[in-house]
């Protein structure tokens, strides 16, 4: 992989968890699972390209640098709004609550945000599909670089993230019950 892509790539990813870590600063979880997502966005991309035998040239080199900033832009919206869908919700006292309080963040992200999210993936998808029309090597590059990157996009954000919270939920629960056993709670966690 030549040196421009994946400098191109990882400053885009360090950017953007930066940017998640300023917005949404008290929720760690959410922030390391979007800066995931959006990593495993660009390495699958990237794999999809090399399965299909296509060369690293600087055309696709390009195309693979805008499609980074079309991963970011679904898994950056779910787990803001599932970080935000925890204001106005009270504060679970045991496991129950935690289980609810989490089912109604998920509800209320996915309803907020899963409709939307298809809506662009599939409006974007026949934008790109146009190019097919052109008979250049640069669209025809850009349309699957396009077409993988966006179907990962909707997979990873609608699927894989609320999956991982339900996961990762139920470790921090257990991290959290044994150090309030232990009586050292860390504040990261105790909130």
């Amino acid at each position: 992989m030549p040196t421009d892509a994946w400098q191109s790539a990882l400053a885009t990813l360090i950017c953007m968890t930066t940017i998640c870590a300023l917005f949404m600063g008290g929720e760690w979880r959410t922030v390391i699972l979007a800066g995931i997502s959006i990593g495993s966005i660009i390495l699958g991309t990237l794999g999809i390209l090399a399965w299909m035998d296509i060369t690293m040239d600087p055309i696709m080199m390009a195309a693979l640098v805008i499609s980074i900033g079309f991963s970011i832009d679904i898994p950056a919206h779910v787990s803001y709004h599932f970080y935000s869908s925890g204001f106005d919700l009270p504060k679970p006292m045991n496991k129950n609550d935690r289980h609810s309080l989490l089912n109604q963040r998920l509800t209320i992200t996915l309803l907020a945000v899963g409709i939307p999210a298809l809506q662009a993936a599939i409006s974007t998808s026949f934008c790109v599909l146009a190019l097919l029309l052109v008979p250049l090597y640069m669209a025809q590059i850009f349309v699957k670089i396009m077409f993988s990157c966006i179907f990962l996009c909707v997979i990873h954000s609608l699927i894989l993230i609320p999956a991982l919270i339900v996961l990762t939920d139920g470790i921090l629960w257990k991290l959290f019950s044994f150090c309030h056993n232990t009586g050292s709670v860390p504040s990261s966690i105790e909130s």
